[in-house]
């Protein structure tokens, strides 16, 4: 699995890179984006699906490789 970050949803509330700032950042302007990328252990995809609970735009995607 890796992460997708749909732009045209992220309106750049930051609750991605908040949570989980090993694998997200924000870009210049405060959109999120994902650091890692290609597939993820086990214990990424837990952190990711905190990522994914919690944007309130539901930007974030896992999808399958």
């Amino acid at each position: 699995m890796k992460v997708l970050i749909h732009d045209d949803r992220c309106t750049g509330h930051g609750r991605c890179y908040t949570l989980v700032s090993a694998l997200f950042d924000a870009d210049d302007q405060g959109h999120g984006v994902a650091l890692i990328d290609g597939s993820l252990t086990e214990e990424q995809i837990a952190l990711v699906h905190t990522a994914v609970l919690n944007c309130p735009e539901q930007a974030i995607s896992l999808v399958d490789d």
